[in-house]
């Protein structure tokens, strides 16, 4: 008795609850609070070289001791990760089709020594949105990129065009 009753409960179990059966729709992912996405293009500052980012996402992109430095923000103002990300996370929010593009560059404007690329010239245009024909921001910025493990900027040196502020700095 003791045993039919065992192997009727098993036989429920294992045909009630569809452990064996596909799923009809698979979970989809959270999303994080800044996109993997890459508005604003910062894959393509390793493009011409057999490196890559890990990830897109500012945690992982940017240094802990990045410096952002804006020329026109100041001769002595430095920003930080935390103000990055906060601009960032600020510039996807408030332009769900920004789109950033950057110039190509070759080995006269980087310097690969050991586990640093040194970008020296990349320019790039910002437009706002997706219909955008010109851009609404553009200049040119310097970096740093280093591979401690992985390939983080270290060092973004940011020289907008005319005497704002450039769209990447963050508002004080």
């Amino acid at each position: 008795m003791r045993s039919s009753l065992l192997i009727i409960f098993v036989l429920m179990l294992l045909s009630g609850c569809g452990i064996f059966t596909p799923r009809d729709q698979f979970e989809i992912p959270e999303p994080d609070d800044i996109s993997e996405s890459d508005p604003f293009s910062f894959s393509s500052l390793l493009k011409n070289s057999d490196q890559h980012f890990n990830r897109l996402h500012p945690d992982e992109l940017f240094s802990d001791f990045i410096i952002y430095v804006d020329v026109n923000s100041g001769a002595n103002v430095k920003y930080n990760k935390s103000q990055m990300k906060d601009r960032l996370r600020l510039a996807e929010n408030e332009y769900p089709g920004l789109r950033v593009e950057w110039s190509e560059w070759n080995d006269s404007t980087s310097v690969l020594i050991g586990d640093t690329i040194y970008l020296e010239e990349a320019r790039y245009s910002v437009f706002l949105s997706r219909e955008s024909q010109e851009p609404e921001y553009f200049g040119k910025s310097r970096f740093t990129i280093v591979r401690n493990q992985i390939w983080q900027i270290y060092r973004w040196t940011d020289i907008p065009s005319g005497n704002k502020k450039s769209f990447f700095a963050p508002q004080d």
